[in-house]
Order: structure tokens, then sequence, then C-alpha cells
């Protein structure tokens, strides 16, 4: 018991030697509405900047559907022939 005591005084001496003072609950909340906002503000700003990459990349003029139909054949033979020159350098 008096071990506790002494160690107890020890902790007290030092908080007043060293002037700590505790913090307020309202820099907490603070802190933490600030995290909550930043990371709506971020998921919001994803959610426009995806919707708008979706619009620009899907629904453009630039490539017809026959254009895009044969430029995605075109990138599908080219992955199958290379992989296949591969096996056969490989065996």
């Amino acid at each position: 018991m008096n071990m506790l005591k002494e160690r107890s005084e020890t902790i007290l001496d030092e908080i007043e030697k060293r002037k700590v003072v505790p913090i307020p609950r309202w820099h907490f909340l603070f802190r933490q509405a600030g995290f909550w906002l930043l990371a709506t503000f971020s998921v919001l700003t994803g959610s426009i900047s995806m919707a708008t990459a979706i619009y620009v990349f899907i629904d453009n003029d630039f490539i017809t559907d026959k254009d895009y139909i044969n430029w995605t054949c075109n990138i599908k033979m080219d992955t199958l022939r290379s992989h296949s020159y591969w096996l056969l350098f490989i065996t």
C-alpha cells in the first residue's frame, strides 16, 4: 500500500513540475468533426470525379460502335498473339 502511495505522489510531483494541463474535450470533438468533414468531402469529390470520367469515356462520339468493336478485337488478337509467341518461346 505504501508503494502505491509513493508512486502516486511521484506522478503528481512530475505533473506539477512539468505543468501538465488537461486537454479540453472540445479539442477532441473539433478534431473528430474535422476528420469526418474531410472524409465526406473526399468521398464527394471522388464520386464526382469518377462520374465525370465515366461520362467522358462512355458518352463520347469519337469512336463509333463499329470502330470500337474492331479496336477491341484487334487488342484481343494482339494479346493472344503475343501470349502464343511467349508460349512457343518457352517450350
